[in-house]
């Protein structure tokens, strides 16, 4: 039998006067608990009546029997049952607090901040007890059901992606428009990685000036990336992000490709900055745009898969934009850039376009079906239950 640790063994020990038992006074403050036995027996018999089924497998017995002990002499057998024992009291609160019907009824009476109070040391005791270190067997099917129910996709085991995988993913029209914006996109920010400095050096500045006045843009390209992750995981409409993202982009690379030959030198700089710095700044949004939207593990594996594929082709492209018989001004190179920021742009708002026309059919089956939901259907050999996509 696996080592069990005592609050392990507390929990599951039914006889309250087990000499195994450690019983210890508490040092809750007396503040966030309800004012007397009275009270608190109702909000108990409030809890057993009405939410007691939330739990499952709840040992009431048991638990009412501590109750009695610490409403009396103050003592707890572990400081996690003080934990169960706020969790009760205050999920009976938050529901007696939205239900003045039954306030009425049992006369009680309280302050709503009590919840909060209650919350807050439930939390805090879970943390000092170290309540996520070796779970129990039991605990861990509870965790994991947990997570499949909030995606059931995640139930599946299958660690090999076969033929038919391969198939399915290529044959997804959805797909090919993120590989196109990948090497398109990609190709004239890995062109700049390579030549800024060459660039900057014919504006009249010396090769070491060069080199740090390149910096520039390249830390903001970082500035950027990391703000527009953070925006992403706050708003979660990535094809928007993607979308803002990449004209921002064509923007300043089509500005730069309009100066004149002879115009200030500052000013080519500045614009070459801006430029460089949102070069790629959308990449990391696309990549997990991309793997959100599919349907499967496998499918995530394959999509992924031919996503650094085609930024290994953008990379080819790029190292060729900016050839030696265009320069000084590489008037060639800055108008294929600006055609493949334009295709870039062209394919997210085909991209927006597709996912939008998918969630309507999708949303059309949750309306005309009997339950009201999308039944999970099997590709392949997994059994996956259809999501609306992002975008």
């Amino acid at each position: 039998m696996r080592y069990r640790t005592y609050a392990e063994l507390a929990s599951v020990n039914c006889d309250t006067r087990d000499v195994y038992l450690q019983w210890s006074p508490t040092n809750i403050d007396p503040k966030i608990l309800l004012p007397n036995n009275y009270a608190r027996r109702l909000v108990k018999d409030f809890h057993m009546q009405h939410l007691w089924w939330h739990h499952n497998g709840f040992h009431s017995d048991t638990f009412l029997e501590q109750c009695e002990i610490f409403w009396t002499s103050g003592a707890v057998v572990h400081p996690l049952w003080m934990a169960l024992y706020l969790a009760v009291t205050c999920t009976s609160l938050w529901s007696l607090a939205n239900s003045p019907r039954q306030c009425r009824e049992l006369g009680l009476a309280f302050d709503d901040s009590l919840i909060e109070l209650q919350f807050r040391k439930l939390t805090e005791i879970l943390y000092e007890e170290d309540f996520l270190q070796n779970p129990s067997n039991r605990e861990i099917t509870i965790l994991r059901d947990r997570i499949i129910i909030d995606d059931p996709n995640k139930a599946t085991t299958k660690t090999s992606i076969n033929l038919g995988d391969l198939q399915r993913a290529v044959a997804d029209y959805k797909l090919w428009p993120h590989i196109l914006l990948t090497s398109a996109g990609l190709a004239p920010s890995i062109a700049l990685w390579s030549y800024a400095p060459s660039i900057v050096n014919s504006f009249g500045y010396e090769r070491l000036q060069s080199n740090a006045l390149t910096s520039v843009g390249q830390w903001m390209g970082v500035a950027l990336t990391l703000f527009l992750g953070w925006l992403a995981d706050t708003w979660g409409r990535r094809g928007y992000l993607v979308l803002s993202a990449v004209s921002i982009q064509f923007v300043f690379t089509l500005a730069y490709k309009c100066l004149p030959d002879d115009a200030a030198a500052s000013t080519k700089f500045g614009l070459l900055t801006m430029a460089a710095g949102t070069t790629s700044w959308w990449h990391a949004v696309h990549g997990s745009w991309l793997s959100l939207n599919a349907q499967t593990p496998s499918e995530r594996s394959m999509r992924m898969a031919c996503f650094i594929m085609s930024a290994n082709v953008a990379g080819l492209i790029g190292a060729q934009l900016f050839r030696a018989d265009d320069r000084p001004f590489y008037h060639r190179g800055w108008t294929i850039a600006v055609v493949f920021m334009a295709l870039s742009v062209a394919c997210v708002l085909l991209l927006i376009a597709l996912y939008r026309r998918a969630n309507k059919k999708y949303f059309g089956k949750i309306q005309s079906s009997e339950a009201g939901s999308v039944e999970a259907r099997p590709i392949g050999d997994e059994l996956i239950v259809s999501k609306p996509y992002n975008y």
